[in-house]
């Protein structure tokens, strides 16, 4: 499926409006299910959603295993890790990633774990375009 770049305002950032490669996705734990856009992000290791998507999908963190992720550069974070179902807009087929949850994401985030191991990505950017295929 075909893509182009999207806008994202970042309320936070005076000169906060960007393009990225954002698609939209439902996610899904039991049964509780949302839509959202996620940033697809070649550099990521793990998904990462923040912790109003966890509780909007009515997931209990107080047990989830503590998970440390690195920033950008070495800053590091502690987040919360949880198994959940990941549907593409377009596609028909559900896929299990293990997803952090994190108190400082601002745009949730495709990774690497679950996410590009189950699909082929081909980023245009200086089309501003991106192609995702399943494996």
């Amino acid at each position: 499926m075909k893509y182009k770049y999207k806008t994202f305002v970042n309320p936070n950032d005076p000169d906060g409006v960007y393009i990225y490669p954002l698609v939209g996705v439902t996610l899904k734990h039991g049964k509780k299910q949302i839509s959202v856009d996620c940033l697809v992000d070649s550099g990521a290791t793990e998904s990462l959603f923040n912790y109003d998507i966890a509780d909007l999908l009515g997931i209990d963190l107080t047990k989830a295993p503590e998970q440390e992720y690195v920033g950008i550069g070495t800053s590091t974070f502690k987040g919360r890790r949880k198994t959940i179902q990941l549907k593409l807009n377009g596609f028909d087929t559900w896929i299990t990633i293990n997803a952090g949850f994190i108190d400082q994401n601002e745009m949730p985030l495709l990774g690497h774990s679950g996410f590009f191991e189950n699909y082929e990505i081909v980023f245009k950017a200086y089309q501003e375009k991106f192609e995702i295929k399943k494996r």
